[in-house]
């Protein structure tokens, strides 16, 4: 028996296969972008197929069967277009276009007469000037210099240096005075930051923050660290211990002696002229290894330097000086850096922005050093932070009339491409990113492992800067006057700590008075 089925059926499907054939071939004419995903998509489409069957009692006869076909085709989607990432300019480039309004102005930095400010000088500053058309002049001078013109300048709200060398320790007191302006807005300007800048890759950065504003940014960084002639202790068979000590250091110079043991090689050297280097030989380097940290200067304002520990630290000093070269009571941190540049000392502490000018002065003293963590005293060191982290860093003089132009020049010398140059060549670094990628090949360059160093050290917390006292200079400029007297056995040590602390007290009084306290060190 015949089944047919009815035509407008069949019509329906006939339109349904074509209106699918279309609509494949009108998303195929889309103009394509750029950015497409092509992907196969299963369409399914109905459709009459006719069989023959042989249907019970009827042989032979035909039946229409709808049947259900599934086609695969290929269809071209149009995903949305991809944000291009933004595309960083070369440093040079983007600096000669922000530089255009400034053209022609004068920034004038006054620096220390460090490594780092000598390649500022010589090498940056020409270079800013011919990318710019800004002109540069850093004058570099004495550290003592260095202070009296910054703080003379902005007493006087004048605007003869623009950029002033902001050391470490003296930036709460120069945020206290108001004597540095703020650059978090300059920072937050694309017209004046360039976009490659990363200033979060500064790891030294939160030391120049105050109140919670920027105030300098960072361009040398160094510890103050145990430096020792490696090649003559491997010749003497000498052996640093896992933990050195100060008992470890009195042994080794007096083996060396006064130049007795290797002609012309001293056991010890030091810092110990009149002048403030003293009182930061012992608050910043030696008395933290004995416990007395931060000064000795409770966040309450009490003096404790003063204590058993506090003593006993002074007296190692002290004793340590007759091992050291003839004219070590008039010795700074120039001459200690002098004398390991001369190769004429086997240990001592120094601050390792020496090395720049070691190697490059005596380059037969590269492979020749070791360094190490400073030495503590097992019965007065329990725990905290034991050697200096110092820093030096680039703040805007807020009377200046060029603050545009001095802060992309503090951009210049603080770059990424910069900071490289200025690790390879000075053996200092003030980016992370830099730290990580030459640490490796500077220490092989120079055989000193200094930077293997540093990494450990910021790893584990171990180096720290001054604490934050707006009175910092009030002290240093007076206390290192008692400790001297002990240093030329004018008095005792333990006499002279007694003086220095009578006469701390004094100085912390009125403040004492105005602040109550300071917040807790971390």
């Amino acid at each position: 028996m015949s089944m047919p089925m009815s035509r407008s059926v069949v019509y329906l499907l006939v339109v349904l296969i074509v209106l699918s054939i279309v609509s494949i071939a009108l998303i195929a004419t889309i103009p394509r972008v750029p950015s497409v995903t092509t992907v196969t998509m299963p369409i399914t489409i109905p459709t009459l197929s006719i069989v023959t069957v042989t249907a019970p009692g009827a042989p032979g006869a035909t039946i229409t069967v709808e049947r259900t076909v599934t086609l695969e085709r290929t269809v071209t989607v149009t995903a949305p277009a991809a944000t291009p990432a933004p595309t960083v300019p070369p440093l040079a480039e983007w600096l000669a276009s922000a530089a255009a309004p400034y053209k022609g102005a004068t920034v004038k930095m006054v620096t220390e007469s460090t490594p780092t400010g000598l390649f500022i000088r010589d090498v940056l500053a020409p270079e800013f000037e011919k990318i710019t058309g800004i002109r540069a002049i850093v004058e570099t001078v004495s550290w003592d210099e260095m202070f009296r013109k910054s703080i003379s300048t902005v007493q006087a709200k004048a605007p003869d240096y623009d950029i002033f060398y902001v050391e470490q320790d003296i930036v709460a007191q120069y945020g206290y005075n108001g004597w540095l302006m703020p650059l978090d807005d300059f920072i937050a300007n694309p017209k004046l930051t360039y976009p490659g800048y990363d200033i979060n890759d500064i790891f030294i950065l939160h030391e120049y923050i105050y109140e919670g504003k920027i105030l300098a940014i960072p361009f040398e960084s160094f510890l103050k660290i145990y430096v020792y002639r490696k090649d003559l202790f491997e010749k003497y068979g000498i052996k640093l211990p896992e933990v050195l000590t100060w008992d470890f250091v009195k042994k080794v110079a007096e083996f060396f002696g006064a130049g007795t043991r290797e002609p012309g090689v001293y056991g010890w050297v030091a810092q110990a002229a009149y002048h403030p280097c003293l009182f930061y030989e012992m608050v910043e380097s030696v008395w933290p290894t004995f416990g007395v940290q931060y000064w000795g200067i409770t966040n309450g304002l009490e003096v404790t330097f003063n204590n058993t520990c506090g003593k006993k630290a002074f007296r190692t000093y002290v004793e340590l000086l007759k091992y050291a070269p003839p004219g070590v009571t008039s010795y700074t941190w120039d001459e200690v850096g002098a004398a390991f540049t001369r190769g004429v000392v086997a240990q001592g502490l120094m601050y390792a922005e020496f090395f720049g000018t070691i190697f490059k002065e005596n380059p037969a003293m590269i492979g020749k050093y070791g360094v190490a963590y400073p030495p503590i005293d097992p019965e007065c060191y329990r725990a905290g932070y034991i050697g200096y982290f110092d820093m030096g860093a680039m703040g805007i003089n807020p009377y200046s009339r060029n603050k545009e132009a001095a802060w992309l020049f503090i951009q210049w010398v603080t770059s990424k491409e910069n900071v490289k140059r200025i690790m390879e060549n000075i053996n200092t670094v003030v980016r992370w990113s830099v730290l990580e990628e030459l640490a490796d090949k500077v220490d092989a360059k120079y055989g000193h492992g200094y930077f293997a160093l540093v990494k450990k050290a910021i790893k584990e917390r171990v180096f720290r800067g001054a604490p934050p006292f707006p009175f910092h200079l009030d002290i240093s400029q007076q206390a290192y006057a008692p400790l001297h007297k002990a240093v030329t056995g004018e008095t005792t040590p333990e006499a002279a700590v007694d003086e220095m602390a009578a006469l701390v007290k004094k100085i912390l009084a009125p403040w004492k008075e105005k602040l109550g306290v300071i917040p807790p060190y971390t």
